[in-house]
């Protein structure tokens, strides 16, 4: 599970949706180059904003793999620097629980 972007728009300057996108697909490529068996889903922070998801679904599917986008509702309590909280990651991993276990029955 990959959750990439949340610091890349977190201050100035942010990326271009073309530079945000083609590190990702890079980075995405080097894994299924070292590891072609892994299953791979990309996440859209809960923080970012459409056109950033937007960015993270077209390389999800120009690299032919999963796509998650998590609810913003999910996190209701913060820890330190604005991170979600215990409570916070127990909601985001449930939440998650589906697509893990999908990836995992496709094999």
């Amino acid at each position: 599970m990959i959750n990439l972007g949340t610091n890349d728009y977190s201050t100035e300057p942010h990326p271009t949706d073309e530079a945000f996108s083609t590190g990702l697909s890079t980075f995405v490529g080097v894994i299924q180059s070292d590891y072609p068996s892994a299953k791979i889903g990309l996440l859209c922070p809960f923080s970012l904003t459409d056109q950033q998801c937007d960015n993270i679904q077209s390389v999800a599917l120009a690299m032919r793999v999963e796509y998650f986008r998590l609810n913003p509702e999910l996190v209701q309590s913060y820890g330190c620097v604005m991170h979600p909280d215990y409570t916070a990651q127990q909601s985001l991993a449930t939440a998650i629980e589906p697509l893990i276990v999908k990836l995992f029955s496709e094999s």
